[in-house]
């Protein structure tokens, strides 16, 4: 799991780099840390716990669902607008996801 983080941290530097986005970590860096602590650490700190008793294919489950309900967490909790194309590619993920479980 901390190898995927990485990859996206440096992939997200990058790109942020390369447009020129301003971060603005001086004023956001209390939402920026909320969002990494409940849309990353926590539920890959959590599934660690978890597979030390479940079977591998869970922990591959759980993995695999984390984007999808970081997306979740961005809309229902700091307001990211939840555009046409984003419930459509969540619930395609959700779907893929579902048929995963049975």
């Amino acid at each position: 799991m901390w190898p995927r983080i990485a990859i996206a941290v440096v992939a997200l530097t990058v790109y942020a780099l390369a447009t020129r986005e301003e971060l603005q970590f001086k004023k956001w860096w209390k939402q920026y840390l909320f969002v990494g602590l409940m849309s990353s650490a926590m539920p890959f700190a959590l599934t660690a716990y978890a597979m030390k008793t479940l079977p591998a294919g869970y922990g591959a489950m759980m993995n695999a669902a984390s984007p999808f309900f970081g997306a979740l967490f961005a809309a229902l909790m700091i307001g990211e607008a939840l555009t046409t194309r984003r419930v459509v590619c969540l619930l395609i993920s959700f779907a893929v996801w579902r048929c995963w479980l049975t």
